[in-house]
């Protein structure tokens, strides 16, 4: 006897493979295609609209000398951050007044014995900005770009940090600490 090979036995089947192997490959090449068109596109978008960003962020980064620790933790304090359905955001005018005069009081009051400020000038696009109140053991940080300061968050000092009066600092392109 002699053997029989299986495409012999089964042409149509035979066709079928060969026909889906070569329909899988055109769809892997043209996905393919389509992938490279648009990471060339993404690449495009990348190479005009990162430099356009950066020199709009260069253009609107707010002066360090606008920045108002003061004013900032007051507004912090009345909930001006918050969004509207937050349930300690201060709700009719009542309420908005009462906080205002406490974020007043409660910022002057700590704010007396004296708090640091530290400006961090990041490529001259951005500057991040990091106020330690040692006496309400607070850290606050804010971003200034695209022409206002942008409050980010803040956290309570650590027990070594509030007890020595001042924050961990970072390091920084062009940073600058006043003491006030």
């Amino acid at each position: 006897g002699g053997s029989i090979s299986y495409s012999a036995q089964h042409p149509n089947q035979h066709n079928a493979l060969t026909k889906l192997a070569l329909g899988g490959i055109l769809i892997l090449f043209g996905l393919r295609m389509l992938a490279s068109m648009l990471f060339g596109t993404m690449f495009m978008l990348y190479l005009i609209g990162l430099p356009a960003l950066y020199f709009y962020a260069v253009q609107t980064c707010p002066p360090a000398m606008t920045f108002n620790a003061k004013k900032e933790l007051k507004r912090v304090l009345r909930g001006h951050h918050l969004p509207d359905t937050h349930p300690d955001k201060p709700q009719g005018m009542w309420e908005e007044w009462t906080a205002r005069i406490t974020a007043t009081l409660t910022t002057e009051l700590a704010t007396f014995p004296g708090y640091e400020v530290q400006q961090h000038n990041l490529f001259d696009a951005v500057i991040g900005v990091k106020v330690t109140v040692p006496t309400a053991n607070l850290e606050a940080y804010w971003i200034g770009a695209f022409s206002k300061w942008h409050y980010v968050y803040s956290r309570e000092l650590e027990p070594r940090n509030a007890a020595a009066g001042v924050g961990t600092g970072t390091a920084g392109a062009r940073a600058s600490t006043s003491r006030r």
